[in-house]
């Protein structure tokens, strides 16, 4: 009878622990990768990244208390899997600080959840140009970058400019002229904001010739022998002239005879 009472003991004692190795003691595991909790993250492109595990298998992933990811969608496929890897798109939120929650639960009731804090940055840069300077084979362009936290990145038709980042740069650049019709300025913030922005290439100046410059002291000019001759054989002709030119008899205006009035001569 003993014996018989200690293998009707025995074989309760197994089937407790067998009913224990049944039961779910573990709850499941949510492990975000992406982004980091309190840090500053792009409006553009925000991804929740990261998993969801447990030994028995996930059975619900809920977003904020109200939306089980695992219903319906891209992840409904991995319901009931033991580790649900999921990316969650988050960016049609406005900018500031927002919270997400996430839910995880297995098959058997127990849950486990996890909150995220990020700021949004939804912000996009500012971009000034100062100034434009048309030359003949180039364009010189000055402006100035701003960003509510810090200007990272200036990039002029695809070509970085060396700056330091801070939440105002101002910056000058000398741009070769090309078949382009425009100059594409491309600025980015730290978090990966972008804003693009295109100015027109203005016309090349129209440079007016420039005529040779004149001697300061003028050359003087050599009289040629034929000058010379001309002029002398003038002359000698005028003389030669004045010899053979018959010389006309002075005029003699007459002389009157004055008339006597008196007596006459004895």
């Amino acid at each position: 009878m003993r014996v018989n009472a200690t293998l009707l003991l025995l074989t309760f004692a197994g089937l407790l622990v067998g009913c224990n190795r049944q039961s779910d003691a573990f709850a499941p595991q949510i492990v975000i990768t992406s982004p980091a909790s309190d840090t500053v993250t792009p409006r553009s492109n925000l991804v929740i990244k990261g998993y969801a595990w447990d030994d028995k298998g996930v059975m619900k992933l809920v977003l904020n208390g109200s939306t089980d990811l695992l219903a319906k969608g891209a992840l409904s496929v991995q319901r009931g899997r033991k580790i649900v890897r999921f990316e969650i798109p988050a960016d049609s939120l406005s900018g500031g600080k927002v919270s997400y929650e996430l839910r995880a639960v297995d098959s058997g009731k127990r849950s486990a959840t996890r909150e995220i804090k990020v700021t949004v940055d939804a912000v996009l840069p500012k971009l000034t140009i100062d100034s434009v300077d048309s030359q003949a084979d180039s364009v010189a362009v000055s402006g100035t970058a701003t960003d509510n936290q810090k200007v990272s990145r200036i990039a002029v038709n695809g070509e970085p400019l060396n700056v330091s980042p801070a939440g105002k740069v101002q910056f000058y650049t000398v741009v070769p002229r090309s078949r382009r019709d425009t100059i594409t300025f491309i600025v980015k913030d730290g978090v990966g904001n972008a804003l693009t922005k295109a100015i027109p290439v203005p016309a090349a100046p129209i440079i007016a010739p420039v005529a040779p410059p004149e001697s300061a002291t003028p050359r003087r000019r050599r009289r040629s022998r034929t000058t010379t001759t001309t002029t002398s054989t003038t002359t000698t002709t005028s003389l030669t002239t004045t010899v053979n030119a018959p010389i006309a008899a002075p005029s003699v205006a007459p002389v009157s005879t004055p008339l006597v009035v008196g007596r006459p001569p004895r």
